[in-house]
């Protein structure tokens, strides 16, 4: 039995998202490797729908599969059953008003530079899979957009680049002009 239990466990994936609750090191974890943020607003021990979501959603391996490695996960939690540490409950109540939370579950999406890119509020009757496709299709939206302006950015760097050196070029014939112009003068 003791062999079965072992094989089953070897067998089956380790479904485990990285949760963090401490936003600022989560936001410079995000910023350092350029992922987006996931905050996950809940009531982890009195909040049914926010239980669900998690047992049923966010600990599947199917989802984990997905999007587990493409976000830095935070947990927003406000207990009722039990005392979080006071900066956490700090944290977690500027944080609810700072995005205007006003129900749980509520999940937020930021982008690395802890800007809001997406939200989604309430229960969810998604599959693990559908609700994964739904987070990946806000960063890839985002990530395809700051493609779009560094893309913008580059050219506009390079545009003054190339106006400069062709004003080196016009300048350079001018100044040969003038000098063939002296020449036939003399």
């Amino acid at each position: 039995m003791k062999k079965f239990l072992l094989a089953l466990l070897v067998m089956s994936p380790l479904v485990a998202l990285q949760w963090m609750d401490n936003y600022q090191q989560a936001a410079a974890k995000a910023k350092s490797e350029n992922k987006p943020m996931v905050l996950f607003f809940q009531g982890s021990d009195w909040c049914g729908p926010c239980k669900a979501l998690k047992q049923n959603i966010l600990s599947k391996s199917d989802f984990d599969q997905k999007v587990g490695n493409k976000f830095i996960w935070v947990q927003v939690d406000f207990p009722q059953g039990k005392k979080l540490a006071p900066d956490v409950a700090k944290q977690n109540d500027d944080l609810k008003r700072k995005y205007g939370v006003s129900g749980l579950p509520t999940l937020i999406v930021l982008n690395p530079q802890g800007q809001e890119i997406g939200r989604m509020s309430g229960g969810s009757q998604d599959t693990p899979s559908v609700y994964a496709d739904r987070l990946e299709r806000m960063r890839s939206r985002n990530m395809s957009q700051a493609e779009e302006l560094k893309e913008e950015v580059s050219e506009a760097a390079e545009e003054p680049s190339e106006q400069v050196a062709q004003e080196e070029d016009d300048s350079q014939q001018e100044l040969a002009q003038a000098e063939a112009e002296e020449e036939v003068s003399l």
